[in-house]
């Protein structure tokens, strides 16, 4: 959804760019030379699809994406023996540090 989104907005850019030029379809210009569609609209859209599509292919590589490893933020979490130990210690330091303060 996002390409198609993407698409639009930049077909709609390539529009205003079209009408600041006073390039316009329908003129006697484009019934002469058809192919001054290709240049004018169809060009610039194809170079931009490939840009998007180059952007959201390094998105969703830099994103772990497109690897074959399973994925490693993707860990069932428990509360282990570690994380007791662990507990146990702060909150010891922690009335440790409030009873030496009165």
């Amino acid at each position: 959804m996002l390409f198609l989104t993407k698409v639009a907005e930049e077909n709609k850019s390539i529009s205003n760019a079209m009408r600041m030029r006073e390039i316009r379809f329908g003129t006697k210009e484009f019934l002469k030379n058809p192919s001054m569609i290709l240049e004018y609209r169809l060009v610039p859209l194809m170079m931009s699809v490939a840009k998007i599509g180059e952007e959201l292919s390094a998105a969703a590589l830099s994103r772990g994406l497109g690897g074959l490893k399973k994925r490693t933020c993707m860990v069932e979490l428990r509360f282990g023996i570690w994380d007791a130990g662990m507990a146990i210690l702060i909150v010891a330091l922690v009335i440790w540090t409030i009873i030496g303060r009165i």
